[in-house]
């Protein structure tokens, strides 16, 4: 019957000082400020294009492979301290800039 109090009793001391830990980090608070808000309001508005309302509009696919499309770059193989998300955006920025350019990215 102890040995269930004991490990009941760390269990609540670790739960304790898991959620006062994560209670006393302050998270940074943004403020915009008067030029930033003169700023954002110059950004112009996007409209979408009537084409692509009301019932006519194109449908999107379901699901689509861009690896298979000539504007995704070759998958690389990662090893040691590489970043993923370094990697994705890589591999999205790619495409992108490659399809704006109409370029393959096998080049």
């Amino acid at each position: 019957m102890n040995k269930i109090n004991c490990k009941h009793l760390v269990l609540l001391f670790l739960f304790f000082v898991m959620f006062f830990s994560m209670k006393s980090q302050v998270r940074e608070q943004w403020t915009i400020t008067k030029a930033d808000s003169i700023k954002f309001s110059e950004i112009p508005e996007l409209k979408l294009p009537d084409k692509y309302k009301g019932n006519k509009a194109p449908l999107l696919p379901p699901s689509l492979d861009n690896s298979l499309l000539p504007y995704f770059r070759p998958i690389i193989q990662q090893a040691g301290w590489s970043c993923g998300q370094a990697s994705s955006i890589g591999y999205n920025f790619t495409y992108e800039i490659n399809c704006v350019r109409d370029l393959p990215a096998d080049i």
